[in-house]
């Protein structure tokens, strides 16, 4: 899918007009990058758009160096650029991703139906990404990264609310899924007992099994003995999931290339990027102990939590940069 994906975006790509700035500042063809933006927004925004430009090459000809990036100068910038990359990877997208079918199984769900939901998670991710493509310019950045942290918050927390209310019962019919023998035998002492937490149900079960078998009870069978409202854990994935590619996905991506000035942008968005990737690689390795330690309803809500968080971030640091050159951004972010 990825490569198709690749392939089909670089095809894409020769529709896609060069960049004005490029134009000027590589190649010196002003009346090139002139046509480009009279397409865009007319005469008097070609001629106010290339002399910012011009202006901001005139401030550039000094290459930035790493430690520009932690100068007074650039405290504002780095404080949305480390947040929102901090914010998009801690409220678990990638952990959803990677462990889609293991979330759908803790929800009652067979293997199968459990991987096929999990394909409807990533065409949703796909199909909302485009939607995010379309919308980025009309709506701007940060009212979709509001409404995008909002409903994720909202979905987050109804996974939260479908898992606290699920119930455990122990009897014949429940058991007969249990495949170890002897945990089976173990834990028929507790048949026709219902639990109304996972918390419950452990407390109950650990004084029974050994503590190998205790460690293979949370991780593999507790799915066997769950009932739960599996079709509102479904639409709050597909929600959580719809809600990150229209926001947090690929509009952070998007503010990171508007907000470095130009002579640090590369080094700028590499070292973020690294941050970002940090951040994920230490949610997904942390995924799996908070599913069998903390259990689901605790693993959402600190997800819950997060978004909310993320929300609150995005409204008090984040600013619009629709319709804003890069000269213009960087004035209104930039400490003198």
């Amino acid at each position: 899918m990825d490569a198709w994906r690749r392939s089909l975006s670089g095809h894409f790509l020769f529709i896609v007009p060069r960049s004005p700035r490029w134009l000027i500042q590589r190649l010196n063809l002003v009346d090139a990058a002139r046509s480009i933006l009279i397409k865009i927004g007319g005469q008097d925004y070609a001629q106010l758009t290339i002399e910012e430009i011009q202006r901001g090459i005139a401030k550039k000809e000094s290459k930035g160096t790493l430690s520009d990036l932690f100068t007074y100068r650039m405290q504002t910038i780095m404080v949305i650029a480390f947040g929102i990359a901090f914010f998009q990877q801690i409220t678990g997208i990638n952990a959803i991703f990677y462990y889609a079918p293991t979330i759908f199984e803790q929800a009652g769900g067979s293997t199968d139906s459990s991987f096929l939901q999990a394909i409807v998670v990533g065409l949703t991710n796909l199909v909302f990404t485009l939607v995010a493509i379309r919308l980025i310019d009309r709506l701007g950045r940060k009212p979709l990264l509001i409404i995008g942290t909002l409903a994720m918050t909202i979905a987050l927390s109804m996974a939260t609310l479908a898992f606290n209310n699920a119930s455990y019962e122990v009897n014949e019919k429940t058991l007969k899924n249990i495949e170890n023998t002897d945990m089976r035998e173990a834990l028929a002492s507790l048949s026709g007992s219902t639990f109304n937490s996972q918390k419950e149900l452990f407390d109950n079960v650990q004084p029974i099994l050994s503590e190998e078998q205790l460690f293979s009870f949370k991780r593999n069978e507790v799915k066997n003995l769950i009932q739960i409202n599996a079709t509102l854990v479904l639409i709050a994935i597909l929600l959580y999931v719809a809600a990150f590619a229209i926001s947090l996905g690929p509009v952070m991506w998007t503010l990171l290339s508007e907000i470095f000035p130009g002579n640090i942008k590369g080094i700028a968005i590499s070292v973020v990027g690294f941050f970002n990737s940090l951040v994920s690689y230490t949610v997904t390795q942390f995924f799996p102990w908070e599913l069998t330690n903390l259990g689901p309803t605790l693993t959402f809500a600190i997800y819950a939590i997060m978004a909310f968080l993320s929300l609150l971030f995005v409204m008090k640091f984040i600013i619009e940069t629709k319709g804003k050159s890069l000269e213009e951004v960087e004035e209104l972010l930039i400490k003198s």
